[in-house]
C-alpha cells in the first residue's frame, strides 16, 4: 500500500523540522541525523505521534552520503515522499536535491526562519500553519499548570474593562490601594469568596466570586464615586492591574500573527525561580511572545524577574515584551534592552489606536522581518 513518507534532515535547529512534519501529514517519518544531532532527532521523535525512524548519516563524506541517500530512496520507490531540506549538513541537502531530480514521487520542501514553506518541486510557497500553544510548550519542555483563554472573555467583560478604566480616573491612589493591596489584603482576596477591603479615607471594594460582581466606591475631591461591576472574569480584570493586562491582550488579539492568547499563565512552582506567572503569552505559530504588563515600573528588579521567567519557560525561540501604561524611565528602557526585552509604553502615544499601530510595527520588525530570505 502506498504510504506518505516524510524525510527530514536534522541539525541544530529543530523547529523547521517540526513545522515540516506538520505541513506534510505523513504516515511515516524518517529523521536523518548525524551522531552530533542524534539528541535533536530523539527530541523530535518524542514529540511526534506518527511512526518515526531514526537514520544516522555521516555528516560530510559526500561519496558515503550518496550511497546512503540511494539506499534510502530505493527502499521508498513506491511511496509518496516529501523531503524537508531545512536542516542537516550541506552535503546532505546537495545529495538529496541532486539525486531526486526527475523522481515524480518526491517533493522537496524548505522552511525558513519566518515560517514560510517553499515547495521547490512545484515552485510555490505558503505560510506554515505552525504549532498550537500546547505543542509549542511541549516543544520547549515547559507545560503550563493553568491559564485563562482570551477567547473565553465576553462582551460583558469588555464593557466592564471600559467602566473600570473610567472609575480609575476618579482617584488613582485609592483605586490602586484597593485593587493592588498588600500581602494581607491579597491573602484575604485569594481565600475569601466574599469580602470587603477599605482604606482610611473610606473608599472600599466588595466582591462576591460566586455571583461575579464587585462594588467599588472611591472617595475623591467631589465626594464618593461608586459603581457595581458584573462580568464572568470580573475578579481577574479588577485586581492586580488585570484590567491593563486584559486591555493589552485585546489589543494584541488584533495583530495578524496572534494565533492564540493566554492570560495569567501559571507554570509549576520551583523554588529556584523567582516568578512562575506570565501575564500574557501569544502564540505566533512557531514561537512564543511573552508579555509582562505593568501600569508603571516602580522597581527595575521586576525586569530581572521577568527576564528569568522568560528564559525558564519560553524556550530559545521566544521573545519578551515589557509593556507599561505610564512612560518608562530611561533606566528601565536601558535595562530591558540589555536583557534583549522589547519595551513599549502606551503613554508615548496620543491615543490607544496610535499605540496599537506602533506596537504592531515593532513586533513585525522584531519577530518576523529580520534576515528575511
Amino acid at each position: 500500500m502506498k504510504k506518505k513518507v516524510h524525510i527530514a534532515l536534522v541539525g541544530g535547529q529543530t523547529m523547521p523540522v517540526i513545522l515540516g512534519i506538520k505541513e506534510s501529514f505523513p504516515d511515516e517519518i524518517i529523521l536523518v541525523h548525524s551522531g552530533k544531532s542524534e539528541s535533536e532527532a530523539k527530541l523530535i521523535e518524542n514529540l511526534c505521534s506518527e511512526k518515526c525512524y531514526l537514520q544516522e548519516f555521516t555528516p560530510v563524506d559526500y561519496e558515503t552520503i550518496k550511497v546512503s541517500v540511494d539506499k534510502l530512496l530505493h527502499n521508498l520507490t513506491g511511496d509518496e515522499i516529501t523531503i524537508n531540506l531545512s536542516g542537516g549538513t550541506k552535503p546532505w541537502v546537495l545529495s538529496f536535491a541532486l539525486q531526486t531530480q526527475g523522481m515524480k514521487n518526491v517533493t522537496l520542501l524548505y522552511i525558513d526562519q519566518n515560517s514560510i514553506c517553499y515547495n521547490y518541486t512545484q515552485q510555490k510557497k505558503w505560510s506554515s500553519k505552525g504549532l498550537s500553544m500546547k505543542e509549542l510548550m511541549q516543544y520547549n519542555g515547559q507545560i503550563a499548570k493553568s491559564h485563562f483563554l482570551l477567547d473565553d472573555y465576553t462582551e460583558d467583560d469588555l464593557d466592564t474593562l471600559q467602566e473600570i478604566k473610567a472609575i480609575r480616573q476618579y482617584n488613582f491612589n485609592e483605586f490602586n490601594r484597593l485593587t493592588t493591596p498588600g500581602k494581607d489584603g491579597q491573602k484575604k482576596i485569594n481565600n475569601q469568596s466574599k469580602g470587603t477591603l477599605q482604606t482610611s479615607n473610606g473608599s472600599y471594594i466588595e466582591w462576591d466570586k460566586k455571583e461575579n460582581y464587585i462594588t467599588l466606591s472611591l472617595s475623591g475631591k467631589y465626594g464618593f464615586k461608586e459603581n457595581t461591576f458584573e462580568s464572568p472574569h470580573i475578579m481577574q480584570i479588577v485586581f492586580n492591574s488585570g484590567w491593563f493586562e486584559y486591555e493589552v491582550a485585546q489589543m494584541i488579539s488584533k495583530w495578524k500573527y496572534a494565533k492564540e492568547i493566554w492570560l495569567n499563565t501559571i507554570y509549576p512552582y520551583n523554588n529556584k525561580y523567582p516568578k512562575n506567572e506570565i501575564d500574557i503569552i501569544v502564540n505566533t505559530g512557531y514561537k512564543l511572545l511573552m508579555i509582562e504588563c505593568k501600569t508603571q515600573i516602580y522597581d527595575n528588579t521586576d525586569i530581572d524577574k521577568f527576564n528569568t521567567a522568560v528564559k525558564n519557560y519560553g524556550g530559545l525561540g521566544s521573545k519578551a515584551l515589557f509593556i507599561t501604561d505610564a512612560k518608562m524611565k530611561p533606566e528601565a528602557i536601558e535595562k530591558c534592552s540589555d536583557n534583549h526585552i522589547l519595551s513599549f509604553s502606551m503613554k508615548d502615544f496620543e491615543d490607544r489606536q496610535s499605540a496599537q499601530v506602533s506596537l504592531f510595527q515593532l513586533l513585525d520588525q522584531e519577530l518576523f522581518y529580520i534576515n528575511t530570505k
